[in-house]
């Protein structure tokens, strides 16, 4: 049963590429079957032959395209094996099937269907990773930022101070846990005064490290040259709660009071 006489056939230049383009019979037999295939489906003899289908005869094929029926049984055979079309015996003759009908041949909605939708979905899947990937790098960076400020506000003031000295490093932790110990926990601001204060010592020729491990032996609020001897009375941090809680008290009362104190010390 041979297809429309009239009409044409779409014939698709991706088809160079196509595994079988070289190979001549494979590519006639081809050819042939998308022009004897049915348009529409029709009724040969009460059996409905769908889009796509037709039946004829090896020997009837074989003349029409000018092949041998050796060549027309090899070609369909590698064909039906790269499932571009298949073949079976019926009462009738030999039913060929093209599989991706609809795809070389349907009409130019469908066609344009069968195009468009696979790129649209591409598209669409395309801007969802795209969107998927900016908001997992803002979630990315917003935690970045977020973990960068925690670390600065926690521990890096004496991690910037000790710059790479572990020694350092972990004296100034042991201070602050001992201050935490004591129910003084340290603020930034409060690390950053103490690392000023190491400073001083410094400049006075005093060990760093030692000055700080002298501090935390001694329950110290900060801390103070190893070359002088420290004595309660000689700190403002442990002066009477009176001299730390009155604001009103002049500097020459202040002043006096030390002498005071420091008197009361000596003896």
């Amino acid at each position: 049963m041979a297809g429309d006489e009239n009409g044409y056939i779409k014939t698709y230049r991706k088809m160079k590429s196509w595994e079988w383009y070289k190979n001549i019979p494979v590519k006639v037999t081809f050819q042939h079957c998308l022009l004897m295939a049915n348009r529409l489906p029709k009724k040969l003899e009460g059996t409905l032959i769908e889009s796509g289908s037709f039946v004829t005869s090896f020997e009837v094929f074989a003349s029409e395209c000018g092949l041998t029926v050796q060549q027309v049984r090899t070609s369909l055979k590698k064909l039906k094996s790269t499932c571009d079309l298949t073949y079976t015996s019926t009462n009738k003759g030999t039913l060929i099937n093209i599989v991706k009908w609809a795809d070389y041949q349907g009409s130019d909605t469908d066609t344009n269907m069968n195009i468009n939708m696979p790129s649209n979905n591409q598209i669409t899947n395309d801007q969802q990773t795209d969107n998927k990937r900016i908001t997992t790098n803002k979630k990315y960076r917003s935690k970045e930022i977020k973990n960068k400020d925690i670390k600065h506000s926690v521990v890096g003031v004496f991690e910037s101070y000790s710059n790479g000295n572990n020694e350092l490093l972990q004296a100034l932790n042991n201070f602050e846990e001992m201050r935490k110990s004591s129910k003084k926990p340290m603020t930034d601001k409060a690390k950053q005064l103490l690392c000023t204060a190491i400073d001083g010592v410094i400049s006075k020729g005093d060990n760093a490290i030692e000055c700080i491990n002298q501090s935390i032996m001694n329950n110290w609020l900060s801390v103070y040259p190893m070359s002088k001897k420290q004595k309660r009375s000689d700190r403002e941090d442990v002066l009477p709660e009176f001299y730390q809680s009155h604001t009103t008290v002049s500097e020459e009362e202040k002043e006096k009071m030390k002498e005071r104190i420091k008197a009361l010390g000596d003896k």
